[in-house]
């Protein structure tokens, strides 16, 4: 049995703050598709059954995100890059939290996953931590079991995220996003072409909800607890540090790494 299955851990997620459960629609053709090995086909099914926002918002904080293109290009630019590298940050972090078999695990046998958004430029990001329900649907006894879950998680991760990315480049007006979500793509695919483990519908679907537990508490990061800060260090960067954004833009012109997946 899925650890989400348990009722606690459940409920735990469904409390987060503006977390949305995701609906049948959104598993059952994503989960056809990765049962029979079309990984392309899982991208763009995702895309065409599953919202790209995997968060629930209030009415305000929608209709502030449905106006974010309003902002100067600039601003938006910074605080997407801002964003990207808090969860990278936190991804590190997250890591280094679980037990030692699992750490090990991941760090040892994963090696497709060894180089990852490299176009990303360093910079300022706000302090963000994955959520602890994150971590313990990964982080089970059975380590193989973890290793799993983290490769489903690692590969469903970016056929959210190119689909997300996808609609930031309309929401925010900067095309070269849609760059971004090409890579994201093409992560994905790669990830599972290196494993795709056989896993139910049941642990597909837990996934998709473990995902959305990071993917809510990113925007509680960005809408919740630190809305005011993200808006002055995005404007501040916009300014101060606009070689930021020339640097992510130079680097789409850099082929993105990817470990050739075996024959």
């Amino acid at each position: 049995m899925s650890a989400i299955a348990e009722p606690s851990l459940l409920a735990r997620l469904v409390a987060l703050p503006l977390f949305r459960t995701a609906l049948d629609v959104e598993i059952d053709a994503p989960f056809a598709a990765y049962a029979r090995g079309d990984f392309a086909g899982l991208c763009d099914t995702w895309c065409a059954v599953a919202s790209a926002q995997r968060a629930t918002l209030t009415s305000g904080l929608q209709r502030g995100y449905d106006h974010a293109g309003m902002a100067p290009r600039a601003v938006n630019a910074y605080g997407f890059l801002a964003t990207v590298r808090a969860v990278l940050d936190a991804g590190v972090r997250f890591r280094a939290t679980l037990s030692p078999p699992t750490r090990d695990a991941l760090l040892s046998d994963f090696p497709w996953l060894a180089r990852r958004h490299e176009h990303v430029p360093p910079g300022w990001s706000p302090h963000f931590d994955f959520p602890r329900e994150f971590a313990e649907w990964i982080d089970v006894p059975d380590v193989d079991e973890a290793k799993r879950r983290w490769q489903l998680a690692t590969g469903l991760n970016e056929v959210q995220q190119a689909h997300n990315t996808a609609d930031c480049a309309r929401r925010f007006r900067l095309p070269i996003l849609l760059e971004h979500a090409a890579r994201e793509r093409a992560l994905a695919i790669n990830y599972f072409s290196h494993w795709a483990p056989t896993v139910s519908r049941s642990t597909f679907r837990d996934c998709v909800l473990a995902l959305d537990a990071l993917n809510a508490a990113v925007f509680a990061l960005l809408c919740l607890e630190q809305p005011g800060q993200m808006v002055r260090r995005s404007i501040v960067g916009a300014i101060r540090h606009a070689d930021e954004w020339k640097a992510f833009v130079a680097a789409m012109g850099r082929p993105q790494w990817l470990l050739p997946p075996p024959r």
